[in-house]
């Protein structure tokens, strides 16, 4: 789906995105929502037209970085499943959103202590669950938020 939307215009990739978004809204546990926001939104993070790149950035704001970072319990949000199954190609993707999210100051705080309490949890959850699965793109996530650019210490204070 993805490589069919290069060839449209920018008003059509950026409804597009907005369109599929919204369908994940709905139906949050649908494998193939999930995969369509993975393969067609997500790789939208590097459209050369700032529209479109934009909505694409707000899907991963609004859907998983801004409710993971404000969550008790990660686990238990709607846009963890979409982490959960992201493959490792979509991985730069989501690291380019980081990224410009952070470029536009746009990242949500209190990310980084959620991502790494992620990976404070134990291997295997209370129930039996496998606690562990998601862990490859926690560590991304928190790979590309070391990356970023840090403020000199007599500006961190005036934040």
């Amino acid at each position: 789906m993805a490589e069919t939307w290069w060839r449209y215009g920018r008003a059509m990739r950026k409804q597009a995105a907005r369109s599929l978004w919204a369908m994940v809204q709905l139906e949050p546990q649908s494998a193939e929502l999930q995969a369509a926001w993975t393969s067609a939104i997500l790789p939208l993070a590097t459209d050369t037209e700032q529209t479109v790149c934009d909505a694409s950035l707000d899907t991963v704001l609004e859907g998983v970085l801004k409710p993971l970072a404000r969550s008790k319990k990660p686990r238990d949000l709607a846009g963890w499943p979409l982490l959960l199954q992201l493959p490792e190609s979509a991985m730069p993707y989501l690291g380019r959103a980081v990224r410009l999210l952070a470029r536009q100051k746009r990242l949500p705080g209190g990310l980084a202590p959620k991502l790494q309490a992620l990976l404070a949890e134990p291997a295997q959850a209370q129930d039996g669950a496998p606690a562990a699965a998601g862990r490859p793109v926690v560590w991304s996530l928190l790979a590309e938020m070391a990356r970023l650019p840090r403020l000199p210490p007599s500006r961190a204070l005036c934040v």
